[in-house]
C-alpha cells in the first residue's frame, strides 16, 4: 500500500526493511523501491528546516530532483522562483 505524504524521520537501519529500499533515479530522483514514490521537498520551499516527504514519483518534477555529491552530501536540486 503506497501513502503520500508521509514525512521523513532518521532511523535505524533494518536488513530487507521495505521501507529503507531507497535508489538513485537516472534522472536524479529518490525513489523508495517498487512503490512508485519518491522524496519530494514539500512546496518546493527551500528554507532550512523544511520537511521533505514521500510523493508519487513524476516526471520532470523538480520538488524530487535531488543532486548526490561527490562528498556524498545530499542536497536538493530544483530551482524555483521563490
Amino acid at each position: 500500500m503506497r501513502v503520500l505524504c508521509v514525512g521523513m524521520k532518521i532511523w535505524e537501519c533494518f536488513d530487507n526493511l521495505p521501507a529503507q529500499q531507497w535508489f538513485l533515479t537516472v534522472d536524479d530522483r529518490i525513489a523508495l523501491e517498487n512503490q512508485g514514490l519518491c522524496l519530494d521537498l514539500i512546496n518546493g520551499n527551500v528554507t532550512n528546516g523544511n520537511q521533505v516527504q514521500t510523493w508519487q514519483c513524476t516526471d520532470n518534477d523538480i520538488n524530487q530532483a535531488w543532486l548526490l555529491q561527490v562528498s556524498v552530501t545530499l542536497r536538493f536540486y530544483g530551482t524555483h522562483t521563490q
